[in-house]
């Protein structure tokens, strides 16, 4: 995950959105990095001068176009265009009722993608929950990634149907968090989970929610087939 959260990091400073040094500092604040994410990070700093002071030196010579990172030449998703719209991207029917989420949302619609970066990363959890639903994939998995982030967060994000699918699959490839048996529950019954992770996940649940599952509409057909194969019919196992 720090690997990826390296990568967001050098996407946007091609994009020219991390000019500002507080998301670099952040991310190299962070105790749990490696050695090889630290030398990346600061190979980053230098090559373009973040926190540098005056304009970087002329290069000596032209010098081959890169070949461009996948990311860094995929365009960034356009942001909410008003705060009707953003409410409706980041916030269910239910949490629309809310004052407290509406008035994040309302902060969050005022920022610009350095800022919601910053915000997913060293922000409060109201915060987290409402920029991992970000269309922005960056901001999403840097929300993802922050530091602060807790275990019911996690849990609280598996459950989310208004959650981008990239973030679910992130979820379920994480060993820690699929530790925790109400994330593997919420994954499975999430219909936005991607049907590769789910299916590795099913035969995890208890009997009780395996055979909810295969009754579940909401669930992909391939999930309750899958679910069906574990569930066991009354008297089944007792015939000769």
């Amino acid at each position: 995950m720090k690997d990826k959260l390296v990568r967001v990091i050098e996407d946007e400073a091609r994009l020219q959105a991390l000019r500002r040094t507080s998301l670099l500092e952040a991310l190299e604040a962070n105790p749990s990095l490696s050695n090889d994410q630290r030398r990346r990070l600061r190979e980053l700093r230098e090559t373009f001068r973040i926190g540098a002071q005056g304009p970087p030196p002329p290069a000596a010579a032209p010098s081959p176009e890169p070949e461009p990172h996948p990311a860094a030449a995929e365009p960034l998703v356009e942001a909410p265009r008003t705060e009707h719209e953003a409410l409706a991207t980041y916030l269910s029917d239910e949490e629309q009722q809310e004052e407290e989420k509406i008035n994040t949302v309302q902060k969050i619609y005022r920022m610009n993608t350095a800022e919601k970066l910053l915000a997913a990363l060293k922000g409060n959890r109201e915060e987290r929950a409402i920029l991992v639903r970000d269309p922005n994939r960056l901001v999403a998995l840097a929300a993802l990634g922050s530091p602060r982030l807790t275990e019911p967060e996690i849990e609280a994000f598996s459950a989310m149907k208004n959650i981008s699918d990239q973030i679910l699959r992130e979820i379920g490839k994480h060993r820690e968090w699929t530790k925790k048996y109400q994330v593997v529950s919420n994954l499975v019954k999430n219909p936005r989970t991607p049907i590769a992770i789910s299916m590795g996940l099913v035969s995890r649940l208890s009997p009780r929610d395996m055979k909810a599952v295969t009754v579940d509409k909401n669930v992909p057909e391939a999930i309750r087939k899958a679910a069906k194969k574990f569930v066991r019919e009354p008297g089944e196992g007792t015939r000769r």
